[in-house]
């Protein structure tokens, strides 16, 4: 597998793995709370009652549940030996139970499974090894038992070989593919920096070999390519799609940003929380999109319209019938984004940020006075200029009470020298609207000229930003350390 085939998968599967997450409160919390214990250190006891949620399918992580099953366990176990027992009144019924066959309990309580399981090579073998202890219990309970012990352990089964398969992962035709299919998962689990227990649950919902919650799958016999997180990074996703057999309809777990992403990432919150500069061209195209189409969500439908014209600017000079032609995007919305970039494009022409250069300090005052409008504390940036002293970009240095210790040459310097930045005009506002220079303003002044004489980042100016004026060190002669 490429480097770049690796990183696609391993992206593929974190949407996969939040959209999971987002649809399923089990998934969510075996993701937040895996507990991070040896498989070996469970009592018999213990093991006899993993062993009976993984065959009753249920939740031994619910105290009640757990302490019926303890019951059960105990109340059988006192049955065989005296034929009596009493057990609790909440979980699982004795009916329920009669499921659970007791030569599986006795294998499960015996020292011999765990030392089975230690010398097992890989999960394939441990699984084999599993059900050789407990003989006649279903594959997937095993998997279900490994899994809560938790022991690295994955199922082989057709619908998880059908999606490795259809990811290429391994060859579906392969008469050796149900032992390549746990090896292949193991990889996987190596690949994502994930417990293969956690690979084979996520696995399980996405292919519908488990039903987890109200999770109904994607990559299903007749898959939904058309709505599933992972189809960017599928092979066949396109090919099954444009033969008919894949569906196109989205399903509302993927074509929803509230499903697929956490909140911290959706874009609308991103830009709140962190500003519009921390949001990637797609993610600012899919807040003017609003909601998704075509079986993708908001992102994953710009990201597609980026691509299709191969930039921004070649979006902007689409028209309105060529944007809308793309799948998932109406004349609304293909309306919107031809408004922004238009709005973007006159911006363009007066905002010295994007086109221009700051002809004087006047000029620099009048750029950033409305960024400074309202602050309440000091903020000082850096004005990165290329060797027409044209703007790169602003940076943000630091924010609070300005001194020594708070502005720090390396800071100041380092977005700069990253982007070859050849001067800086740094600034800063006052609150109290008086912006003539403090001493500390003089010492910090002296200090980043001299920082940048040896960086070799010339210091074109430092301009105090008050209300209505500001104080250049340039226009006054003492761009110098003292």
């Amino acid at each position: 597998m490429t480097p770049e085939r690796r990183l696609a998968v391993a992206d593929a599967w974190a949407r996969a793995a939040e959209a999971l997450a987002a649809a399923s409160p089990t998934i969510a919390r075996h993701l937040a709370e895996r507990p991070e214990r040896d498989w070996r250190g469970h009592s018999a006891t213990e093991r006899q009652v993993l062993l009976a949620a993984a065959v009753l399918r249920l939740d031994p992580a619910v105290s009640a549940t757990r302490r019926r099953l303890r019951a059960l366990v105990a109340a059988r176990e006192e049955a065989r030996a005296h034929g009596s027992g009493t057990v609790a009144e909440d979980g699982p019924t004795d009916a329920q139970f009669a499921a659970v066959r007791d030569e599986w309990l006795a294998a499960a309580g015996s020292p011999a499974l765990p030392a089975a399981l230690a010398e097992a090579a890989g999960p394939a073998a441990a699984l084999r090894a599993a059900r050789k202890q407990l003989k006649g219990l279903p594959e997937a309970a095993a998997v279900r038992f490994l899994r809560l012990l938790p022991y690295p352990a994955a199922t082989a089964d057709p619908a998880r070989l059908r999606w490795l398969g259809r990811m290429g992962l391994i060859d579906p035709s392969s008469k050796t593919r149900r032992e390549d299919g746990p090896r292949a998962l193991a990889e996987l689990a190596e690949l994502t920096a994930a417990p293969l227990d956690t690979v084979d649950l996520l696995l399980g919902a996405f292919t519908g070999a488990e039903k987890v919650d109200t999770v109904n799958g994607w990559c299903l016999a007749r898959p939904r390519c058309g709505s599933c997180p992972m189809a960017p990074a599928c092979p066949a996703s396109r090919t099954l799609l444009e033969a008919g057999y894949a569906s196109e309809a989205a399903a509302e777990p993927s074509r929803s940003l509230a499903a697929t992403m956490l909140p911290q990432d959706r874009p609308r919150e991103k830009l709140a929380a962190r500003g519009g500069e921390s949001l990637t061209d797609a993610e600012l195209v899919a807040i003017l999109l609003r909601t998704g189409g075509g079986g993708d969500n908001a992102v994953t439908l710009a990201n597609r319209l980026i691509a299709k014209f191969g930039s921004l600017d070649r979006v902007a000079d689409a028209s309105v019938a060529e944007i809308s032609r793309l799948r998932g995007l109406g004349p609304v919305k293909a309306i919107t984004v031809k408004a922004a970039l238009e709005l973007a494009r006159r911006l363009e022409r007066r905002d010295p940020r994007l086109s221009g250069t700051f002809s004087d300090s006047k000029s620099v005052f009048q750029f950033l006075r409305g960024e400074f409008l309202g602050k309440k504390q000091e903020a000082f940036v850096a004005l990165l200029l290329n060797q027409k002293s044209q703007l790169i970009r602003m940076v943000k240095v630091t924010e609070g009470t300005l001194t020594q210790s708070l502005v720090h040459p390396r800071e100041a310097f380092k977005e700069a020298i990253r982007d070859a930045a050849a001067s800086v005009i740094f600034a800063h506002n006052h609150p109290s609207g008086d912006p003539a220079p403090s001493r500390d303003d003089r010492l910090i002044t002296g200090r980043l000229v001299k920082a940048g004489e040896l960086v070799g980042v010339r210091v074109l100016d430092h301009i105090v930003v008050g209300r209505d004026s500001y104080y250049s060190f340039a226009d006054d002669g003492r761009l110098a350390p003292e």
